[in-house]
């Protein structure tokens, strides 16, 4: 993979569920055909497979031609420090729509501060069989930020305070259209490029 390619890849790559998906798409280009885990597989020596599961995961490996005489596994993860919506994120007051996120793992919260944010991930959509929902992956057009708090109104070195200082501010003071409700994870289109 070039430069080139690698940014592309991450540029669309915004959550766990976008990167598996990218993932996927390279595979089948290389032509490596794809499994259903839930079928009997017919492989051949010397074949090259992947699978997916949940929409977040992709499992791919490639066959010897001849007997195994060992294996090797290489495996990573694509999740990644992100801010996520709460299940009943927003909030009003004086006029402003705001959002109410929560921590996923650990990022350097002023980083997230004073920028444009997207909102990306995956919804759920009824699907036929209510016991068996449809999954699909959306990047909102909407752009949010988290605004920081004046210097002089903060003493010293104050840790931040993930539950009183992430907010969310919409773009505009008129409420948040319901696509807001419809994803789970925030995201800076340029941290995952850094």
């Amino acid at each position: 993979m070039d430069t080139q390619a690698f940014f592309s890849y991450m540029t669309t790559a915004l959550t766990p569920y976008h990167a598996a998906r990218q993932s996927q798409g390279m595979l089948v280009a290389e032509g490596i055909p794809a499994l259903d885990e839930n079928a009997d597989w017919a492989l051949t020596p010397g074949g090259r497979y992947f699978l997916t599961t949940n929409d977040g995961t992709t499992i791919a490996f490639a066959l010897p031609q001849g007997a195994p005489r060992g294996f090797r596994i290489v495996a990573t993860h694509n999740d990644s420090p992100a801010l996520r919506l709460k299940p009943q994120p927003e909030i009003l007051r004086e006029g402003l729509s705001m959002l109410n996120i929560e921590v996923y793992g650990g990022p350097i919260l002023s980083t997230w501060f004073d920028r444009p944010l997207s909102i990306a991930g995956r919804v759920f959509i009824r699907g036929e069989d209510w016991a068996h929902p449809q999954s699909t992956l959306v990047e909102l057009p909407e752009k949010v930020t988290i605004p920081s708090l004046a210097a002089h109104m903060k003493r010293g070195d104050d840790p931040i305070n993930p539950q009183k200082e992430l907010r969310l501010l919409c773009a505009n003071s008129s409420p948040l259209p319901a696509t807001i409700f419809l994803c789970r994870k925030i995201f800076s289109p340029t941290s995952s490029i850094l």
